[in-house]
């Protein structure tokens, strides 16, 4: 008698483990959804310097949490992740802009770049070139097309 439930009880655990409706969270789609949180955050305050203290205030959770949802989703850390949307913003920004009336810094500071010594260093290590002549090239591509 013991050994016929101990059968069914294990067959019915394998079911219940193995089933659609498993009662367990996701730990995969919770991580997810707070990378996806995120980003919206991040994404809505390009201009402003965030720390990783108020992403966390500001998304409920652990700097532990919010890192490893990271890594796992995206293989970056939050920071790294935001700096590399930034740095990929004001790089837009630099090659659609008039370089006789832009000026690199209020660009760069216009996606919370406030310290130029490292913003130029991460920059250049990113795209190979400075960010003053990502800002004078486009407009010389665009001489060169006008003639």
């Amino acid at each position: 008698m013991v050994d016929l439930i101990i059968d069914n009880s294990l067959s019915l655990l394998v079911n219940l483990l193995t089933s659609d409706s498993n009662f367990l969270p996701d730990k995969e789609s919770n991580r997810r959804q707070l990378v996806k949180n995120a980003e919206i955050l991040i994404r809505d305050h390009f201009d402003l310097p965030i720390t990783l203290t108020s992403l966390c205030q500001e998304l409920k959770t652990s700097q532990r949490s919010l890192y490893y949802a990271f890594e796992e989703c995206l293989g970056l850390s939050p920071m790294q992740y935001f700096k590399i949307l930034r740095l990929n913003k004001v790089r837009r920004a630099l090659k659609s802009a008039d370089p006789k009336i832009s000026k690199v810094t209020k660009i760069a500071g216009g996606y919370g770049f406030w310290h130029m010594g490292q913003f130029s260093i991460d920059y250049r290590k990113m795209f190979g070139e400075s960010p003053s002549i990502t800002l004078k090239k486009d407009i010389k591509r665009q001489y060169k097309a006008e003639f």
